[in-house]
């Protein structure tokens, strides 16, 4: 299985940020010890209040929302005032959780 973001040093990193720091570790002598302190490892199964992004990157994390992260990007849809890269994070989770797609393409009053 892939991971889809990896833990490292306290942060979350994408893929190929991951296997860059890897290289770079590798360079350097660092011998994985499956800790996240030392070494990215991959991160399965991740769930979120809130939408992640690559440390290193920013890049969006496709990963799990929980029923706060859901939320959560219910709040910043209402705010407005959202980045690209913000909506491309919350237009990928729309096509998963359906109140959020309702969110953003509410029903039109006069259809009922």
């Amino acid at each position: 299985m892939k991971a889809d973001a990896y833990a490292y040093d306290g942060a979350l990193l994408c893929p190929d940020c991951a296997r860059t720091v890897m290289r770079e570790l590798d360079d350097n002598g660092v011998v994985d010890d499956e800790t996240t302190d030392t070494y990215p490892q991959p991160a399965f199964g991740l769930e979120s209040d809130s939408l992640d992004y690559c440390a290193k990157c920013g890049w969006h994390l496709e990963h799990s929302l929980t029923d706060d992260g859901v939320k959560n990007v219910i709040a910043m849809i209402r705010q407005g005032n959202l980045s690209g890269r913000t909506m491309e994070a919350i237009l990928y989770h729309a096509d998963n959780y359906p109140e959020i797609a309702r969110t953003l393409d509410p029903p039109d009053p006069e259809d009922d």
